[in-house]
């Protein structure tokens, strides 16, 4: 049986090392499947300062409209997925948002949907075109992006159980279904807005679902928010 070849794609922002501690993690207790996996670290010189970014924030630079570090290692990254044709590319970060692991998507395509069948994880947000247009998602149909929080990410179960779902994606397997929630992104929490009692993915009094909420990162918002959440079986 055909395996399928999978990128993981870390260190988008240099201080997130998910990416690259899932990678030698699955070196050294998955041997056999190394061949199938291949690693990027996306953003070198944040990643060996162990700051954000260098000029611009990488995960808001895949628009390309100027020169800067980051936006001319994202025309990289593009050019060496579209030569080495993944099969999935999975875009890993970090979050100090109080979030176990979160999927974010532009929409559900055939591709990224295998993904998540083959994941346990629950929470799907989804994000319009005019936001993804900036980041990797809004550029690679068969990629997603993996927000974990980051105090759980250093946990050995959690590496584990990420390393069992991209070996369900190198083998073609999938989870037994899941009733799964997609929040679709409307806009974003202002600084300003009374935000007493926020819990990502619960109804808000302020009438929406708070995403990514208490993300230390974010200085122009403080998350994102969704007026609409859609369970469905996957």
């Amino acid at each position: 049986m055909s395996k399928e070849k999978v990128l993981i794609l870390g260190s988008q922002h240099g201080n997130e090392v998910l990416g690259i501690n899932l990678y030698t993690y699955m070196s050294q207790k998955y041997p056999e499947y190394v061949e199938f996996v291949d690693y990027i670290c996306a953003n070198p010189d944040a990643y060996s300062k162990h700051t954000r970014f260098i000029e611009t924030d990488m995960n808001r630079s895949y628009k390309m409209d100027g020169h800067s570090y980051e936006e001319d290692q994202a025309r990289e990254i593009l050019k060496v997925i579209k030569q080495k044709a993944y099969d999935y590319v999975l875009d890993v970060h970090t979050t100090t948002a109080g979030v176990g692991g979160v999927f974010v998507a532009v929409a559900l395509n055939d591709a990224n949907t295998k993904i998540i069948r083959a994941s346990k994880i629950t929470e799907i947000i989804t994000m319009s075109d005019e936001i993804a247009e900036h980041s990797l998602i809004g550029h690679v149909p068969s990629s997603i992006s993996i927000e974990y929080n980051e105090v759980l990410a250093r946990e050995e179960s959690s590496l584990e159980e990420l390393s069992q779902f991209v070996i369900n994606l190198i083998d073609g397997n999938s989870n037994e279904p899941l009733e799964r929630h997609q929040y679709v992104v409307t806009g974003f929490i202002a600084n300003d807005e009374d935000t007493a009692g926020f819990e990502n993915f619960k109804l808000s009094h302020r009438g929406y679902y708070p995403l990514l909420f208490g993300e230390a990162n974010y200085t122009k918002y403080r998350g994102f928010k969704a007026e609409t959440k859609v369970s469905q079986i996957i």
